[in-house]
């Protein structure tokens, strides 16, 4: 979240007042992969690392590897606009797309796809492929017991006057969520279970990949 409303990018989290809170964490049954193995230990044995709360398999596969703009996104469907889409939903074919445009352009170069880019992506690291993301953080927000949530979100509705609509009771809903809960990741400098290796950056993309910088129409 942020670049929907003209700030620096940040984890998306309803304690900063996104729509949702991002996931990450680390996997119950796969091992770190090698080519992840070095930017999770030094995540893990940094400052911010040695804050977290334990509960989670250290020695397994950590995600996510990289994230993208997902909060707020307007969408078309069978020519109706739909506003407030978000999460991967939203994150996940534009990330594709932008992947697409590197493909594109390799294609013109008479080079082949990309491939599998993670190995690639953590052997350059943040600085070689991406918007470094070090603000926010996917602490779990958790449901009030229901006469509570019941009574706050009546409450919600009768003070800002809301009309019922999805929007709407959205924004109430994230209101009336118990913030309190602690575990979770925050962000950091470099790769995090939060934010991964951050947002990737179209023309760091285009240089690792072997192509030269261009400008994109949109």
């Amino acid at each position: 979240m942020g670049p929907e409303t003209g700030l620096p990018e940040r984890v998306c989290n309803i304690a900063d007042g996104g729509s949702y809170t991002a996931g990450g964490g680390f996997s119950s049954l796969f091992p770190t992969p090698t080519y992840q193995q070095k930017a999770v230990s030094a995540y893990l044995q940094g400052p911010t690392g040695k804050t977290v709360l334990p509960g989670f398999n250290a020695s397994n596969r950590a995600y996510p590897d990289v994230t993208f703009a997902s909060n707020n996104f307007e969408i078309v469907v069978g020519g109706s606009l739909l506003p407030m889409v978000g999460g991967t939903s939203a994150a996940a074919p534009s990330l594709a797309g932008l992947f697409s445009l590197v493909n594109a352009r390799r294609m013109e170069n008479k080079m082949t796809s990309v491939g599998f880019v993670n190995p690639t992506l953590y052997a350059t690291g943040t600085e070689g492929c991406c918007n470094d993301i070090v603000n926010g953080a996917n602490m779990c927000p958790q449901k009030l017991p229901y006469s509570n949530e019941t009574t706050c979100e009546t409450e919600c509705s009768a003070k800002h006057n809301h009309s019922g609509s999805y929007a709407a009771s959205s924004e109430c809903q994230n209101e009336c969520l118990d913030s309190s809960c602690k575990a979770g990741f925050p962000a950091a400098e470099g790769w995090d279970p939060a934010s991964g290796l951050g947002s990737p950056d179209f023309q760091k993309l285009l240089q690792l990949f072997g192509v030269k910088a261009a400008s994109v129409m949109v």
